[in-house]
């Protein structure tokens, strides 16, 4: 019986794509039953390279507690070490320290720590800008993309409706407006909902439309009318009603 020509899988079509999709949600799941093959297995057991080359060399050993000596991986040479004092020099670290507003050393032990952190995290710097980046695309963010954080990130009628029992329907076509009797409150917690009325006074939401002492009786809802004298046909006065801006 010949073999079924079987669609290559590649692990990289799996975490790449849409967010949410049945055959994004299928190859999640078969990336995590994958088997390496022997041979990964074994290239995996033996490492080739190791984030102790990043790190400038070291003293050639070192005594520990127990009297045994130890070798460094990346023995430090005194061409390195002049040129490691020649760059970050006693006063380019007192210039910095100054800079950043910070205290200088108080001891001579202590300014030869601080210099020995900074030519390490310099020479770090360094070997990291020499890795080639080209045609590697910046990483914009991480994200968690699994089911259970998308549901937390979800936005649902549930979390909204705080926000939709504060809208209510007005007039014939059933336009939505927030309602301007309510309170308003700036932390919602379930003894003050924001449909419910706040006992704060000071939390009462005021009237736009108010215009002030003295002008409830030229109010007819929200608008206000003024009398003005114009000659109609029969030279009778017309009021004239103008909307409130």
């Amino acid at each position: 019986m010949p073999r079924l020509p079987r669609q290559t899988f590649s692990i990289r079509t799996a975490l790449c794509g849409p967010i949410t999709s049945p055959s994004r949600e299928k190859e999640l799941r078969l990336v995590k039953k994958i088997d390496l093959s022997p041979e990964i297995e074994s290239l995996l057991e033996t490492p080739t390279w190791s984030v102790a080359s990043l790190l400038p060399p070291a003293p050639p050993r070192r005594k520990e507690r127990d009297g045994s000596d130890l070798k460094s991986q990346h023995p430090s040479t005194p061409a390195y070490e002049a040129e490691a004092e020649e760059e970050i020099t006693r006063d380019k670290l007192q210039h910095l320290l100054k800079l950043s507003a910070l205290p200088l050393p108080k001891s001579v032990a202590e300014e030869n720590a601080m210099l020995r952190d900074l030519r390490d995290q310099v020479h770090f710097v360094k070997e990291i800008q020499k890795v080639d980046t080209t045609g590697v695309q910046p990483l914009v963010a991480i994200r968690d993309e699994t089911s259970e954080h998308r549901r937390e990130q979800t936005i649902t009628r549930g979390k909204l409706a705080e926000y939709l029992a504060l809208e209510v329907k007005k007039g014939k076509n059933g336009t939505i407006r927030r309602r301007r009797d309510t309170y308003q409150v700036t932390s919602f917690s379930p003894d003050s909902q924001p449909w419910r009325e706040d006992p704060i006074a000071w939390s009462k939401v005021e009237d736009p439309w108010a215009t002030g002492e003295g002008a409830e009786t030229r109010r007819m809802g929200r608008y206000f009318f003024v009398k003005r004298r114009q000659d109609g046909p029969a030279g009778q006065e017309n009021d004239k009603s103008i909307k409130d801006e």
